[in-house]
């Protein structure tokens, strides 16, 4: 049993046609992780941006439906359309319905 194994080692080692592919092998596998990696890393931006730009958008909406100097803060409870406001509007962002807004957001502090 032993004497097989060494001989099929042997036969392997001493194959030269293959020996590129080995030598291509190793270096390849870790060029494909660094550029999965690249691409993981790439959509994680790619979404957070979209996370960002919604919340700029809310903000906006919130700001344009609720100024009015002299009745402006709290805005959570002067502007009725408040809520209904900045959900229109984030949802109206490439995320669509797969964002919304929290339960008990917007929210006032001082």
């Amino acid at each position: 049993m032993h004497s097989i194994i060494h001989q099929a080692l042997g036969t392997f080692w001493s194959e030269e046609r293959a020996a590129a592919a080995v030598e291509f092998a190793a270096p390849a596998l870790l060029l494909a992780v660094g550029l999965l990696n690249a691409i993981d890393v790439g959509y994680y931006a790619y979404k957070r941006m979209e996370v960002e730009n919604a919340a700029q958008v809310g903000a906006q909406a919130a700001w344009k439906t609720c100024y009015d100097s002299s009745t402006m803060l709290p805005a959570t409870q002067n502007c009725a359309g408040l809520k209904t406001a900045i959900t229109t509007a984030i949802q109206s962002t490439s995320l669509g319905t797969s964002v919304s807004l929290a339960d008990g957001y917007p929210a006032e502090g001082y």
